[in-house]
Order: structure tokens, then sequence, then C-alpha cells
């Protein structure tokens, strides 16, 4: 295996930071490196063939004809303002083969003069939809983690990063590279969605890393409408399995703070609708309270139901 040369980049050009992006939860890394790159305009100048490593575990077929899809391949690209390096792998590897492109693109990096990198990655967590997606980093320098520290990264205070986005800043500290990784915040029960809310909050934060203006209009817009989607499925999933929160979410949660998704709020004042109307469908509305520990601050209003009766 090598790397495909496609052209040079200049010979006057330094290229020190290079963002790397695989497919994982929610595609968040490798669409963020993706749009990045797309908006900056950067230039394709290699490419690494991973096919002896990865073995088709399906087939693509067309009016009745059956046939394997293209291999995938590692494409890296380049921009000359702001100075960087792009890494988009077309699929996640692990063991020896891991390794291998993991060397390889090292070895080239330090080719190319990089000296700081930087993967993308999803932290998949028991959270809404309609919450804002944070960024959680952890790095293989102390100097690095407190520089994406003041770009609003949150160290991870333990755990451990999966795939190649975690095993490429091992590999790269034991070349004294400096290296992180980014993730993003996303629901748990959505990882199989490709979800553009926290592939933005990465955007952001390479944009400051990068020190340079990403023009984030449609993704914004992706993320907005998935948002909607998902308000949608978030319901329905709470209408049928209870949800059960730990004494300190409890304590946490107040209509006062505003920690109660906004769709909740609407769909208490509906079951209280209802509920004026026919006293039977007062116990529903009673769960959704209990659900959400808001019974004590609906408590005068619930009773007045049955008062007025």
């Amino acid at each position: 295996m090598a790397i495909r040369i496609i052209r040079k980049p200049d010979p006057d050009i330094e290229l020190p930071v290079l963002l790397a992006g695989w497919p994982g939860m929610g595609n968040v890394g490798v669409m963020a490196v993706n749009y990045i790159r797309r908006q900056l305009h950067a230039v394709k100048f290699a490419e690494i063939d991973i096919s002896r490593y990865t073995l088709p575990d399906t087939v693509q077929v067309k009016d009745g004809l059956a046939f394997l899809p293209p291999s995938p391949v590692c494409r890296i690209y380049y921009t000359r303002d702001p100075a960087a390096v792009y890494f988009v792998g077309e699929a996640q590897l692990s063991g020896f083969a891991a390794s291998e492109v993991i060397s390889e693109l090292l070895d080239f990096s330090e080719h190319l003069g990089v000296r700081k990198i930087f993967t993308g990655a999803a932290f998949a967590n028991n959270l809404s939809s309609r919450e804002p997606s944070r960024v959680y980093g952890a790095s293989n320098s102390r100097d690095l983690s407190e520089f994406i520290g003041k770009q609003g990264v949150m160290m991870m205070p333990e755990g451990h990063i999966a795939g190649m986005n975690g095993t490429l800043i091992g590999f790269a500290g034991n070349r004294g590279i400096d290296a992180a990784c980014l993730l993003a915040t996303m629901p748990i029960y959505a990882v199989s969605i490709p979800n553009p809310k926290a592939s933005l909050a990465l955007i952001e934060v390479c944009s400051r890393i990068l020190n340079t203006e990403i023009d984030t209009e449609s993704i914004e817009a992706k993320s907005r409408e998935m948002e909607n989607n998902m308000v949608v499925i978030e319901e329905k999933i709470r209408d049928i399995f209870p949800v059960v929160l730990s004494e300190q979410e409890k304590e946490s949660i107040s209509i006062e703070d505003d920690k109660i998704p906004a769709y909740i709020i609407d769909k208490i004042e509906r079951l209280f609708a209802v509920a004026q109307k026919d006293r039977s469908q007062a116990d529903i509305l009673k769960r959704e309270l209990d659900r959400w520990s808001l019974y004590e601050d609906y408590e005068d209003r619930f009773l007045n139901l049955f008062r007025e009766e």
C-alpha cells in the first residue's frame, strides 16, 4: 500500500495542520471534514487505496444484474489559506489494517510538515435533539489540550475513543506529533442517522482552530430540518417508553431553568386543554407531569381541574 500523489502542493507552502474524518456514529466527523474542505475549496492531491483491507459484505443490483460496489478510498486535500491538510476516509478499519493506514498517513504528514492533527467523532449521550451539541476533546499533549480548551472544547474526564479517530492520536503521540480528537454530543438513540447538528458543532470549533471563516448556512439548514424531524420521533418514543430520570436529573429539571424541551411544555398544555373538557383524561396528564417531575410545578392548576367540577 502506498499513497498515490495526484498533484504536488506548491513547493513554498507549509501545511502545519491536518483534519481527519472517518465514517462512524452519525457520520459526524467525516461530514464535518468534508463540509470544511468543500467550503474552503480544498484541492485533492493524494489518495490511499485501501481495497486490500476491505471485503465487501454485499453486492449492488441494477436491472437484475449484481456487481461489487466500488472499493473504498481515502482522499487527501489541502488549502493554502488556511494552510491545512484534510483527510477523508471512506471506511473504518481495525487491527493491523488500521495501523497500516495510520502509519502511512503519519509518514505522509511528517513529510508535509504537519505539526498538529485533529480528528472528529461523535459523543453519543442520553440527550434530546433539541439540546445544543457540545464538543469534548482528548489530546495526547497538555499544550494541545490547553489550546483546544481556549477554542471552547471541554476536556473528557475519562473514557475511551474507539476506532481510527482514537488510535490515530495514540500513534501520533508515539511519533511526538500533537493530536486531539474532537467529539460532538448527539442523541444515543440516533447513532445510525447522519447528524448535521453535531457536525456543525465540530465545524465551528475547527473554524476557530484554523482561524478562518467558514460559511455554515447550508449545514445549519440541514441541522434545523433534522431537529424538527427528530422532535417528532422523540415524542413518539416517549409515548411508548417511560422516561426514567436519575435523582440528580430530577433535581436539575424545572420550568424556570428551561431544561425541559419546549415541545414537552407544549404537549402538557395540550393535555391540560383536553383534561379541561374531559376529566377522564386527567390521568394521562398526571403521568406526563410525573414523567418529567413537573407535578409540583403544576399541582394547583391540576387540582383546579377537579375543584371547578
